[in-house]
């Protein structure tokens, strides 16, 4: 089946819903699924984007910020970093754990300024600091899956929309949560507060972890 694309700011999750982004843009995409069992799922696609505020954050001390939201355990230059997963992992990695239905995109290039976001190719060996996709659970939550570095995340956005609490949920593989900045090219691996983000730790973020996840999970 051929993937499909959402009209989506999708950094949103990046810079709001994670908390953790100092990126400050809205990147689209075109040709929303068409299916019409997808109707309601676009839908909440659709209002989740619609209801999240994007503030702009000024350039500022980066390692700062972080430390105000948590504790900070690394910092990486992208332009120092071997590690970033190309076009082709990315592609690869996500298409395993079963992210099949929507495209993959980015929205940075491979220095790590904005773009216009822009499907990946499945082939490319060219590498950038985040990927994203979409994925709806046989339960009707929307997720946002992203690849930051070499992390895999995904952040409940419609339930995050409808849950009424003051910290944003997120789904993370380690004990840490890796961060692009923007502003300075540099990725943070932090460790959130509490009171800013509520972790929820898998072994593998993967489709079926997901369609696995119960609502008890979600509101710990």
């Amino acid at each position: 089946m051929k993937s499909k694309r959402i009209v989506s700011p999708i950094l949103l999750f990046l810079s709001v819903c994670m908390l953790f982004l100092h990126t400050a843009c809205s990147c689209t995409s075109s040709n929303s699924p068409a299916s019409s069992e997808k109707e309601k799922e676009e839908s909440s696609v659709s209002s989740a984007e619609e209801t999240s505020s994007h503030p702009i954050i000024e350039k500022r001390d980066a390692e700062a910020y972080y430390n105000e939201k948590g504790t900070v355990l690394d910092i990486v230059e992208l332009n120092e970093n071997d590690n970033m997963l190309s076009e082709a992992d990315v592609f690869t990695l996500l298409s395993e754990r079963g992210f099949t239905d929507y495209t993959i995109t980015t929205s940075h290039d491979s220095t790590g300024n904005i773009i216009d976001s822009i499907e990946i190719n499945s082939s490319s060996p060219t590498k950038h600091p985040i990927y994203e996709t979409y994925y709806i659970s046989e339960s009707g939550v929307v997720w946002v899956v992203a690849v930051i570095n070499t992390s895999v995340m995904a952040n409940p956005i419609s339930y995050n929309l409808e849950s009424g609490k003051d910290t944003m949920t997120i789904v993370i593989e380690q004990n840490f949560v890796t961060s692009f900045d923007n502003a300075t090219k540099r990725f943070f691996t932090t460790v959130p507060l509490d009171t800013t983000m509520n972790t929820i730790q898998v072994k593998t973020i993967s489709a079926e972890a997901l369609n696995q996840m119960t609502m008890e999970e979600l509101n710990k």
